[in-house]
């Protein structure tokens, strides 16, 4: 679209004239209300879902590794001393550890309930964070010959669990190599002493157990089998890493990043923030209409002063620009307005949390937000060119009744 001073000017005057009917006023006003409005929420909302995102990615570090190995197919597969020494070779790797896990009856003294019992290496505080988070206890799963069970806070609830107290945990899990009953005799019995409670994440408090590779190892009956590998990689070393396991293993194994451990909750928000950005886009699309309608009461106010202009010689082209020009005026201050206003409310929620979860055991106090500036520059573009395209048919109407002042 061609733009020159002329239509320019005229487009600005009447979009910033106070001296137009009431009515037409007041519809431009709230035309632009909606136009800032919807921004503003659009942007708010694509705001809250990225600060959640961030918020589980900050979760996950706290428990899941840099790397993690599982076999594509069944529960288990085969760690041999072939496999240990490919890995002992590579440099990037920091550390790892060896892991059985499988879910197991636990019982404390009257109560009992189904945890995750999760058998790690000795070395498992080198490749996860679970040290940094203990509520008490030492992380350490064994001294000699004894052997201790790091607990999740959840079980620790769900138990009722008396710290200090020295009756030992009863772990019960199916016999593998015998026929499976009801009956207790064809269950494998573990007695471990509790030696810390950790918490790092609600759904990991609450089912996980972690204890020694040989106390799960003699459990479970498991000898070179094995559930995962968890991996700490060398600094700035996940992404060659990652690739050079994939060379290494091939197709029966999966080596996954920390997203793609999460990949399903992560792809459910990414879903509900797709879904809210629509419902917001048809809200977005109402707000556009609204200049619609206000360009077209401000061409049939204008009648006059497009004969005026067709007297002075003004061209079919002019006419048509000068509200479009108005069209876009509206929309693009109103955009600008939204961006604005809701960076203010997100940058204040970010430094101060003025908004509250209003949980009391919510992992935060306040709504966890983040402004991606794609965000914010593809909200205003879309909105920019929605009332663009909608100004565009009053425009031509003004065309029109220009032609027919020519007749």
């Amino acid at each position: 679209m061609k733009i020159d001073a002329t239509a320019w000017f005229i487009a600005r005057r009447y979009f910033r004239s106070r001296k137009r009917q009431k009515f037409i006023h007041r519809m431009t006003t709230l035309a632009w209300l909606g136009v800032a409005v919807s921004t503003m929420a659009m942007l708010l909302v694509l705001s809250v879902f990225n600060g959640l995102e961030d918020l589980l990615r900050q979760q996950f570090s706290k428990f899941n590794p840099d790397l993690k190995i599982l076999p594509a197919q069944g529960k288990t597969f085969i760690l041999n001393d072939s496999l240990r020494h490919q890995l002992d070779a590579i440099d990037a790797i920091a550390a790892y550890s060896e892991v059985i896990e499988d879910e197991a009856v636990v019982r404390y003294q009257e109560k009992q309930t189904v945890a995750r019992i999760k058998g790690v290496s000795p070395n498992y505080g080198e490749v996860s964070d679970y040290p940094k988070h203990m509520l008490a206890g030492r992380f350490v799963l064994q001294e000699e010959d004894y052997f201790f069970a790091i607990i999740g806070y959840g079980v620790y609830r769900t138990l009722s669990y008396a710290w200090g107290d020295i009756t030992p945990l009863e772990i019960w899990y199916p016999n593998r190599k015998g026929k499976i009953t009801l009956s207790e005799k064809d269950l494998k019995k573990g007695l471990i002493q509790a030696g810390g409670i950790f918490e790092v994440e609600f759904e990991q408090d609450a089912r996980y157990i972690l204890v020694p590779l040989p106390f799960a190892q003699a459990l479970m009956q498991y000898e070179d089998e094995r559930s995962a590998l968890e991996i700490k990689a060398q600094p700035g070393k996940e992404v060659l890493l990652q690739r050079q396991l994939k060379e290494l293993l091939g197709e029966k194994f999966l080596v996954l990043n920390r997203e793609e451990q999460q990949a399903d909750i992560l792809r459910a928000i990414h879903t509900e923030k797709l879904f809210a950005g629509l419902a917001l886009g048809v809200i977005m699309l109402i707000a556009a209409l609204n200049i619609f309608y206000t360009l077209s009461m401000v061409v049939i106010e204008k009648n006059k002063d497009i004969s005026i202009l067709c007297s002075m010689g003004a061209s079919r082209g002019l006419i048509r620009r000068i509200f479009l020009l108005q069209g876009m005026m509206i929309g693009f201050s109103g955009a600008i307005g939204g961006v604005v206003t809701g960076t203010l409310i997100v940058w204040l929620q970010e430094h101060y949390g003025f908004i509250k979860m209003g949980v009391v055991s919510s992992i935060v106090e306040a709504y966890p937000v983040r402004l991606a500036w794609q965000d914010a520059c593809i909200v205003s573009l879309c909105m920019i060119l929605l009332t663009t395209l909608l100004s565009y048919i009053p425009a031509q109407k003004a065309e029109r009744s220009f032609q027919m002042e020519q007749l």
